[in-house]
């Protein structure tokens, strides 16, 4: 079957077709993502390589992307740029979420943390709002597994009462409270560790 068969068969959601475009091309695609992964020196993705090429074969299916494909004489030039993009999109996904979990995990050891630095903000992208909501859920999780006392003071933190309001509060020093509240959130960074382990 030649090319330009194959993605009229594709576009026409023909599954032995895509089975056969698949393995016509998935050695390109791999040679495509190796070359944007080592151009970008990054040794996180290279594990990772497999999971993009994968990400790239079923954004083409899902969407039906081969629709766009005019001339099957580029369909190879035309897929290395496709694997390339995905490549730098995946990348920046998942630099964007190190980072966003990295500043969360130095905000459970600040000692001013506010409930806003845990709960999701407002946003558009919904990947990064169930990640968000993920590690919301966790986190809210870990501090119910604290003591009482140690839970009421840390949710009085989180709430953004200081130091002093709560040690009044709780009718204790204030070094007590500050003590706790290290304590408390040590623990739930503790318990957290899985979900910043790339």
């Amino acid at each position: 079957m030649n090319a330009e068969e194959l993605v009229a068969r594709c576009v026409r959601r023909d599954r032995k077709a895509w089975t056969e475009f698949v393995r016509e091309y998935e050695g390109l695609v791999k040679r495509a993502v190796w070359y944007k992964i080592n151009r970008m020196n990054s040794k996180a993705l290279r594990s990772e390589a497999d999971d993009i090429v994968q990400e790239v074969f079923l954004k083409l299916w899902e969407d039906n992307k081969l629709t766009s494909v005019r001339d099957t004489s580029k369909l190879k030039g035309w897929l290395v740029i496709v694997a390339i993009n995905k490549t730098i999109n995946y990348a920046t996904r998942r630099w964007n979420k190190e980072k966003w979990t990295r500043s969360l995990e130095e905000k459970l050891v600040d000692e001013e943390l506010t409930l806003e630095d845990v709960i999701p903000a407002k946003g558009n992208d919904p990947a990064k709002l169930l990640e968000l909501k993920e590690l919301t859920e966790r986190a809210l999780h870990e501090i119910s597994t604290l003591k009482i006392r140690d839970r009421k003071i840390l949710n009085l933190s989180l709430g953004g009462k200081r130091h002093t309001d709560i040690a009044e509060k709780m009718s204790m020093p204030v070094n007590t409270v500050a003590t706790i509240i290290s304590r408390a959130k040590g623990k739930v960074r503790e318990g957290m560790k899985e979900c910043f382990v790339s």
